[in-house]
C-alpha cells in the first residue's frame, strides 16, 4: 500500500483531479429513496500511471515478466456477499440487505469508478449506512480498489427530517479519525488539490430554500461542489437545511 501511495504522489505532477466523488440522494414523497456515492479514480488506469507503477516494482535489474491480460470489469456486487462477516455483525442488517457496489475497471477505456448504492426506507437508514460502510472495505487487499479509503468516516448522523418538507444535513463528525501529520497533509494536498466532492439532492417537489452556503437550486434539485480535500480535512461547509415541496 505504501508503494501505491508513493506512485499516486508522483502522479500528481502528471494529472489533475485524480479523485472525484459524487454523493447523490433521491428522496420520494413517502420518505424512502436511493442514496449513492460514486468515486472516480480513472486517472489510476491511465498508461502513464501504469508506467509509474511498473517502474516502482523494478529493482534495478532486468526481469522477465509475463504480460498480464487487460483488466475489463463491470460488476455489481452485493455488500452482504462481499463481506459476510461484516454483514453478520450488524445490529441492523436489513439496512444493508440490498446495498451494493458497482465496480468498473477498464484498461481499454481507462476507467476506474466505484459506486455504492443504498435503497432506503427512511432517512435514518442513510446514517446507519454511512456509519458502517467502512466495515465493508477494511480489507487492506481491497484498499484502493474499493474506494472506501477515499470516503471520510462518519461517526454521527448526517441527515434528519424536520417534518415532511425539510431535510437537515449535519456537519460530519469524524472523532474516530486519527489526526493527520504535516507530511500526510502535504501528500493529500498534492494528490487531491484538484479533486471535487459534489453533493446532489433530488426532491419529489420544487426546492423552496436552503441555508447551505453556495448551493445551487434548479427546480427539484439542489447541488453543491467543493474541493474533495476540504471534505477529507473536515473543512467543507456541507451542512444546512433544505425546504422543499412534496409534490
Amino acid at each position: 500500500m505504501n508503494r501505491l501511495l508513493m506512485v499516486a504522489l508522483l502522479a500528481t505532477f502528471l494529472f489533475t483531479g485524480c479523485i472525484d466523488i459524487v454523493e447523490e440522494l433521491y428522496l420520494n414523497a413517502d420518505g424512502s429513496g436511493t442514496y449513492t456515492i460514486t468515486t472516480d479514480m480513472s486517472a489510476f488506469m491511465s498508461q502513464e500511471m501504469k508506467d509509474l507503477m511498473n517502474a516502482g516494482e523494478e529493482n534495478g535489474e532486468e526481469q522477465e515478466q509475463e504480460e498480464e491480460p487487460p483488466i475489463e470489469i463491470d460488476s455489481v456486487l452485493m455488500l452482504k456477499d462481499l463481506n459476510p462477516e461484516a454483514f453478520a455483525a450488524l445490529e441492523r442488517p436489513e439496512v444493508f440487505k440490498t446495498a451494493s457496489m458497482h465496480l468498473i475497471m477498464s484498461d481499454s477505456q481507462e476507467k476506474m469508478i466505484i459506486t455504492y448504492q443504498l435503497d432506503f426506507e427512511n432517512i435514518d437508514d442513510i446514517n446507519y449506512f454511512r456509519q458502517h460502510l467502512s466495515a465493508f472495505s477494511e480489507d487492506e487487499e481491497m484498499g484502493m480498489a474499493s474506494g472506501g479509503g477515499m470516503l471520510p468516516s462518519v461517526d454521527a448522523n448526517l441527515f434528519d427530517m424536520k417534518g415532511k418538507k425539510t431535510l437537515i444535513r449535519y456537519a460530519a463528525e469524524n472523532s474516530g479519525q486519527e489526526e493527520l501529520s504535516e507530511e500526510d497533509l502535504s501528500m493529500m494536498e498534492m494528490m487531491f488539490s484538484d479533486g471535487t466532492y459534489k453533493t446532489i439532492y433530488h426532491f419529489p417537489g420544487k426546492v423552496k430554500s436552503t441555508t447551505i452556503p453556495d448551493a445551487k437550486i434548479e427546480g427539484n434539485t439542489l447541488s453543491l461542489e467543493v474541493p474533495v480535500l476540504d471534505v477529507m480535512k473536515g473543512e467543507a461547509k456541507l451542512d444546512g437545511s433544505i425546504k422543499f415541496k412534496r409534490h
